[in-house]
């Protein structure tokens, strides 16, 4: 028996790669890897023996990890990488996306805003609709109520819909929270400003409009009782060497993280303009060295 190279790198996920989700390697430098294991083999197919081999390296690297439990971590990495758990009872409600993880995402994944999605109101198959990079990655979606997960996706995990994106409007206000009861305290609780004040609350179903509010409506919606969950810090891409951290190969990222840095700098991507703590830095990558007074608390509105 035999499958297509093409047909095994559709098939692999790239993105639930271990290294990829702790930041430290780039979905195109996991995707190159498995492209060069079978890219090699003479006729464009690959057989049953040849797919072993592969997982015969790859148990023998984590052999090398000394991970504790090595047997289990080898399953793990293979369900995840292969999609074998990717059945219908893995998709996120209402939408039906399937999550590459439901924890906060670490490294430069987690300087992707998420998008707000949510399904055609025609009706129609694998069609979502969606505001594009709305939601900031602050926090994990496992903690949030099973009916409301599926409104929350990156871009890599929505490949298998169609997308419409929504225009986003001008606005002024703060960003959105997102609050809802917990069934268990029956207490309300949320992420506070999270959600992008651009969005059009009316186009949003009644569901997911009834959880994505301004602060003030909140509190005053549960008189002033909401316990507001704490948001992880954010990955601050200033302090990682592209050619460490993603190595070669993987250009595509390291001009990510050139152009988050250039927005740094600009004071458009952060609520502050970082200097550093050597009191110096260079202006847009081109001038010469500046004075500072290392941090600059002067306030700037943050771009959700």
């Amino acid at each position: 028996e035999s499958v297509s190279v093409d047909a095994l790198k559709a098939a692999y996920d790239a993105t639930r790669h271990p290294r990829v989700l702790d930041g430290v390697m780039s979905i195109a430098q996991a995707k190159d890897v498995v492209a060069r294991a079978f890219d090699r083999v003479a006729d464009g197919t690959v057989t049953w023996e040849e797919f072993l081999q592969y997982h015969v390296r790859m148990s023998a690297e984590i052999d090398r990890s000394r991970a504790v439990d090595r047997d289990a971590s080898f399953v793990h990495i293979v369900v995840q990488q292969w999609r074998l758990d990717k059945d219908p009872d893995a998709a996120l409600q209402p939408t039906g996306v399937i999550p590459s993880t439901l924890e906060c995402p670490t490294g430069l994944k987690q300087t992707k805003n998420m998008d707000l999605v949510w399904n055609d109101p025609s009706g129609a198959r694998a069609s979502l609709h969606a505001f594009r990079g709305a939601v900031k990655t602050r926090f994990g979606r496992a903690i949030l109520p099973a009916n409301i997960r599926g409104y929350f996706a990156f871009a890599d995990e929505l490949t298998d819909f169609t997308v419409k994106a929504c225009t986003a409007r001008s606005a002024l206000l703060s960003p959105l929270s997102i609050v809802w009861v917990d069934e268990q305290s029956n207490h309300a609780v949320g992420f506070k400003e999270v959600i992008s004040p651009n969005i059009d609350l009316a186009q949003l179903p009644d569901d997911l409009r009834a959880v994505v509010m301004s602060h003030d409506d909140a509190e005053k919606q549960h008189n002033g009782q909401v316990e507001w969950l704490p948001l992880v810090a954010p990955f601050n891409p200033m302090y990682t060497k592209s050619s460490e951290a993603f190595g070669q190969g993987a250009a595509d990222q390291a001009q990510e993280v050139l152009a988050l840095k250039r927005k740094v700098w600009e004071g458009t991507n952060c609520g502050v303009a970082w200097h550093g703590h050597t009191g110096k830095f260079t202006d847009g990558f081109n001038g010469g060295p500046q004075r500072a007074s290392g941090l600059n608390t002067a306030s700037r509105r943050a771009r959700v």
